[in-house]
């Protein structure tokens, strides 16, 4: 058997089409490179027939041979292993399994089912309960008289078979092969019904959104034909074009007719999913609030209203209509993406969590990073608009012909394009911090200052294409300065105990949301953002002597960061906060 990482390296070697080294590959993967040795000997004993990698001494690895049937294997491999769940694949199995029981299973022979000790599958036992805990509806009965059994209306536990049956799952809960096959063969089939009703409807619906309802009307097929049925409450037809093709192609290709309850019920699992419409029928009052909530988002940071009334927003109107709807119903989208999406877009997670429920009157919820994407979609092209600074000698018109040609050139994203004559810039080298890119047609500035970049005085577009990855690479270096800059300038280290006054302040702001928003992050992380108006900013790594538990998890750090809205340079600010918060990670 294989593992995910195995297969992960396999597919990466597969995908640079090249040489890579160990030493590469264990970087990539964080192992180290005798893992990444052992796993590879591994897959080639795997798939001894169908997969040839070379190695070489100092080159590394390199894919010579890889037959279709190994590719077709990888493929079935990564869908069943790679799926994200809360999760872990054996609880999975353990739940589903016991969603399927009529009357309760003794600890003992459920440990026997599973291969697993009678204390190991209390163990397993009591993670589900704390998991399950967290819904309403259904219950996870632990008795030792009685022994476990899921309590819950049939509805639900079509719901949570869907949140874990996946075919990975199934194949490993021990059901017998009969039921696993007939789950395998509905499963394959409706998920090619449902996405060809999607594309029919010219919906686009996210991957993981399609295996959760494949899912669900899969399992309801199956719990029906096994007699576990639900109660019947509509009786008209439901009118809604997209489902009744659905039932159509159900019947005719599967010989099952779908019941108007069990309509009802996928109609309604699809609207609380990630679903984006080609054609559609835009909600007046969520439209109005997406664009007030981005408006207020991105001022609060003063980005010119100019830059966002040219904002289009349709695509997360449509979002926050189903953010709106699965609130309601007490539902939130899948995202295994939380944790990384927060450590890479700090500022645009903060604007999120100061002003979505505000005025969405929404929770704050693992979707919450979700709408932080899309402010940062919004940003990027004001991020990386090119603030340019020429420094010339000759005639102004020199400079001005030098602009035009940059101005041309889409890629710069250019903002502001300033022109100074050599002795005013140096009677004023600090006005350099405002820009992006310095450019002068003087050698003595680059030769006092390698921040500058050479040009011609009589310069054409053909030299710009050239130059330009050179452009971009001492763009990117004076980058880098200023984070580096504002490192040493911001960032601060403490070890602090209960005892200490900045504990007990930082503790109680949290506790009191007082003009902060925070979240947790990795192990035992938590980050705390402030916005102000006056004030030097501030990156603060509080060390707990002392744990602090905060919703249920451990903290021994505080990542403290207060930012003043009006300096310049945010975006460069934040993104020295999302380095320091991935080397944590």
């Amino acid at each position: 058997m294989i593992l995910e990482r195995q297969l992960e390296i396999l597919v990466f070697l597969y995908n640079s089409n090249d040489w890579i080294t160990s030493q590469e590959l264990s970087h990539h993967f964080k192992v180290n490179k005798k893992t990444v040795q052992n796993d590879i000997k591994m897959l080639t004993e795997y798939f001894v027939d169908g997969l040839i990698i070379r190695t070489n001494q100092s080159k590394g690895y390199f894919i010579e041979y890889i037959s279709k049937k190994v590719r077709t294997i990888l493929i079935v491999e990564m869908n069943e292993k790679t799926r994200e769940n809360s999760l872990l694949p054996q609880h999975s199995s353990i739940i589903l399994y016991l969603l399927f029981l009529k009357n309760p299973i003794t600890m003992q022979n459920l440990a026997d089912l599973f291969f697993m000790s009678k204390a190991a599958i209390n163990l397993e036992l009591e993670t589900l309960k704390r998991w399950i805990d967290r819904y309403e509806g259904i219950n996870l009965e632990i008795s030792r008289k009685k022994g476990v059994i899921v309590q819950a209306d049939e509805k639900v536990k079509r719901r949570y078979c869907a949140k874990n049956g996946t075919v990975y799952a199934f194949k490993n809960a021990p059901f017998p092969n009969d039921l696993i096959e007939e789950y395998e063969r509905y499963f394959f089939s409706i998920k090619k019904i449902l996405a060809d009703c999607c594309i029919y409807f010219r919906y686009i619906l996210t991957g993981e959104e399609l295996e959760k309802n494949t899912r669900f009307i899969t399992i309801s097929i199956i719990r029906s034909l096994m007699g576990y049925k639900i109660e019947t409450r509509i009786d008209e037809k439901l009118d809604v074009p997209f489902i009744t093709r659905l039932a159509a192609q159900v019947k005719n290709e599967l010989e099952y007719e779908l019941g108007s309850e069990e309509l009802s019920d996928i109609h309604r699992l699809l609207n609380e999913s990630d679903v984006i419409e080609l054609d559609p029928k835009i909600d007046l009052d969520i439209a109005e609030k997406t664009e007030q909530f981005v408006k207020k988002s991105l001022t609060s940071i003063h980005v010119p209203e100019e830059y966002i009334e040219n904002i289009d927003c349709s695509l997360l109107t449509q979002h926050m209509e189903k953010v709106v709807s699965r609130s309601i119903c007490g539902e939130v989208a899948i995202n295994h993406y939380n944790e990384k999406i927060g450590i890479r877009y700090p500022l645009e997670i903060h604007l999120v969590y100061m002003f979505l429920e505000q005025i969405f009157s929404v929770g704050i919820n693992k979707e919450s990073s979700f709408i932080a994407l899309f402010l940062a979609t919004y940003l990027r092209e004001y991020k990386n608009r090119t603030r340019m600074l020429l420094v010339i000698d000759q005639n102004i018109s020199i400079g001005q012909s030098i602009k035009s040609l940059f101005e041309e050139y889409e890629s710069f994203h250019i903002s502001d394009f300033t022109i100074l004559p050599t002795y005013y810039y140096q009677h004023n080298e600090s006005v350099r911090h405002d820009f992006d890119l310095l450019l002068t047609t003087n050698s003595e500035i680059v030769l006092s200052d390698s921040s500058f970049f050479l040009v011609s005085t009589i310069i054409t577009k053909e030299e710009i294409n050239s130059i330009y990855n050179s452009i971009r690479k001492k763009m990117q270096q004076n980058y880098e300065i200023k984070k580096n800059n504002i490192r040493e300038k911001y960032l601060k280290e403490k070890a602090i105990s209960k005892t200490d006054q900045e504990y007990v302040e930082i503790v109680e702001m949290v506790e009191n949301n007082r003009m902060c928003t925070q979240h947790t992050f990795s192990k035992y992380n938590l980050f705390v953002c402030k916005a102000g108006n006056r004030g030097d900013n501030k990156i603060i790594i509080y060390h707990l002597n002392n744990s602090w538990v905060f919703k249920r998890k451990k903290i021994k750090r505080i990542f403290f960061v207060e930012y003043n809205r009006n300096k310049p340079d945010i975006f460069h600010f934040f993104s020295t906060v999302s380095e320091v918060l991935y080397s944590y990670s």
